[in-house]
């Protein structure tokens, strides 16, 4: 294991589409001039798209390319957060889940006992378009749920798009949050605050209520 001791590090998660990967790299404008931050990110057959965007915008970054995060014990992910840190040797690691990766299973993974030492975990965020909520087949998807469970964090992004109906379910779907989420916010194009990387990971899961 290297010797770098306690990296802040955060899972973004999210369906696909919801705007992840937009939603890091401008969290990566606002970072802090001397902080040297790197994202790991999982592929499942997008042929690499998003490590090009992150390189083209002089991101460090790694990639479990075709293999899922959270399968096999988290082997994959294990080697990829290692060498990541020993090349690279970040002071903040991202780690942006596929939209059909389990949150649960990575989790696990960064609570082992392997990365006692060398990980902080803080907030994981999910990112979500308000507008599945009105759409059955996303309320009752069994990944959906897992994701607005486990995170400490959840945001509506593309809110500008979403009607009221959708605005208001997540406003309702927020409130039922025992125990609360250390963060809920509506957003556009990804815009998160910085700030909202350094809550703090809750170790219990939320439970919630969708109306209807």
């Amino acid at each position: 294991m290297p010797n770098i001791p306690q990296v802040p590090t955060n899972i973004i998660s999210g369906f696909l589409g919801v705007g992840k990967t937009t939603a890091v790299i401008d969290l990566f404008t606002h970072k802090p001039a001397n902080e040297k931050w790197a994202v790991l990110v999982n592929e499942f057959g997008r042929m690499g798209m998003d490590r090009h965007i992150y390189r083209q915008q002089g991101i460090e970054v790694k990639e479990i390319a075709g293999g899922c995060m959270c399968c096999a014990q988290g082997i994959a992910l294990q080697v990829s957060i290692n060498q990541l840190l020993r090349e690279t040797r970040p002071e903040r690691l991202i780690i942006e889940s596929s939209g059909v990766g389990h949150p649960d299973g990575v989790l696990k993974t960064l609570k082992g006992e392997g990365f006692r030492q060398s990980l902080n975990l803080k907030a994981g965020i999910c990112l979500i378009d308000p507008e599945h909520l009105l759409i059955e087949k996303y309320r009752k998807n069994e990944l959906f749920q897992q994701q607005i469970r486990l995170a400490d964090v959840l945001i509506a992004n593309k809110a500008d798009l979403a009607g009221v109906p959708a605005l208001l379910a997540f406003d309702t779907l927020t409130a039922s949050f025992t125990p609360t989420k250390q963060w809920v916010a509506k957003t556009v194009q990804g815009k998160m605050n910085i700030d909202w990387l350094n809550f703090n990971h809750q170790k219990t899961p939320t439970r919630y209520e969708f109306a209807g």
